[in-house]
């Protein structure tokens, strides 16, 4: 098989299956590896979605006639094209390991609901992540992209629990607990810092 569309396979089955599709374990080196190959196609779609969006974006600011000389069409499309390398390369990898640290902290030591290691959350967040980075071309097509992408996102969400629920050995119920008190306490440790820079 081609390397990304044995992932792209995969991913689709995770989005069909989430309760199976899910269990099979990986180190961080596995878990990333998967992610750059699954990340292949998307992103050459999303460069191609990118440079024709921003092209149309940069004609329709041309018509303009006090920003018809700055010649945006090519900077904005340029912009678009090189936001989705580095989201693809190098933000959302590193989104990934930030996130897993982050939850893998709080499910282990605050909340005591995860059984396992680092390297299962960091896979869980992978095989949740998988539907948002097949689909993120959709990011580029106005209005009906933006609502699928939506769907896609939420649908996403599920298979995040799934996949965790799997990976560290818990309940979904547990891991869903689990989401939503982290969220909570970095909510509140955000407001309480919030109100220390304002006094």
């Amino acid at each position: 098989m081609t390397i990304g569309i044995d992932q792209i396979k995969q991913t689709l089955d995770i989005m069909m299956h989430p309760a199976n599709a899910t269990k099979k374990e990986y180190t961080i080196g596995q878990s990333i590896t998967w992610y750059y190959k699954l990340a292949i196609v998307p992103l050459i779609i999303s460069a191609i979605g990118a440079l024709v969006l921003g092209s149309a974006l940069g004609a329709l600011f041309s018509m303009i006639p006090s920003l018809a000389g700055l010649g945006l069409g090519g900077a904005i499309a340029g912009l678009a094209v090189v936001f989705v390398i580095l989201y693809f390369v190098i933000l959302a990898p590193i989104g990934l390991f930030v996130d897993a640290a982050i939850l893998h902290f709080f499910g282990k030591f605050v909340f005591r609901q995860f059984k396992s290691d680092y390297a299962h959350t960091f896979a869980g967040l992978v095989y949740g992540i998988s539907p948002e980075i097949l689909f993120f071309w959709l990011v580029f097509i106005p209005i009906i992209g933006w609502i699928i992408y939506a769907v896609v996102a939420i649908w996403a969400l599920i298979v995040y629990i799934f996949a965790l629920s799997n990976q560290q050995k818990t309940s979904k119920l547990s891991v869903i607990g689990v989401l939503v008190g982290t969220v909570i306490i970095i909510w509140v440790i955000e407001v309480i810092i919030l109100l220390a820079l304002r006094l």
